[in-house]
């Protein structure tokens, strides 16, 4: 059985949590009629005040923290690697830059497809799963094992009129993107 990464595993564990009494009292869990969704999101450059539900004085994102309210909020979170990369392949894997040997934001193409990740556990499980964003683990922007969905573009490349691919598909896409 694969690992869940340590993040993953964290969120969902108040969800799992059983009665703290002996298991001989315990009744049975009654199975869950729908599994929840997940979502997981990672911004570059957001300082920890940057939005409302993190207390900034004027700087309205009412959807943000909407999923505050409604979801998991970590007000406490830090990264071992502030870099790209090992930072990208930490969350995913749940394991340390090193352990993975993504240490840095050079060439990771053929890591970054044998990398044993939870949304390739989730697919395994049956969720649909999607990754939308820059991946930045190498040059290689194929779609990655355990995504079903998959739109990224190339490495760091140019934020104005970029080439976006959507399941292998490329377009340039004209305009700044964020």
């Amino acid at each position: 059985m694969r690992k869940l990464g340590l993040l993953f595993t964290i969120a969902l564990s108040s969800a799992a949590c059983g009665s703290n009494a002996p298991e001989s009292t315990r009744s049975a869990p009654t199975p869950p009629t729908e599994r929840p969704n997940i979502l997981f999101m990672v911004v570059d450059n957001l300082r920890w005040d940057d939005f409302g539900a993190a207390g900034h004085p004027f700087v309205e994102t009412p959807n943000i923290d909407r999923l505050a309210r409604e979801g998991a909020l970590f007000a406490n979170a830090f990264t071992t690697t502030p870099l790209c990369s090992p930072a990208r392949a930490s969350l995913l894997t749940g394991q340390y830059a090193h352990t993975k040997r993504i240490i840095d934001n050079t060439e990771r193409g053929p890591t970054s497809h044998s990398m044993e990740t939870f949304p390739r556990d989730l697919h395994d499980a049956g969720y649909e799963t999607a990754y939308v964003g820059k991946w930045h683990m190498g040059r290689d922007d194929s779609q990655k094992p355990g995504f079903d969905y998959w739109v990224t573009m190339q490495g760091q490349r140019s934020l104005v009129d970029p080439e976006i691919i959507e399941n292998d598909e490329r377009e340039v896409i004209e305009g700044h993107v964020t």
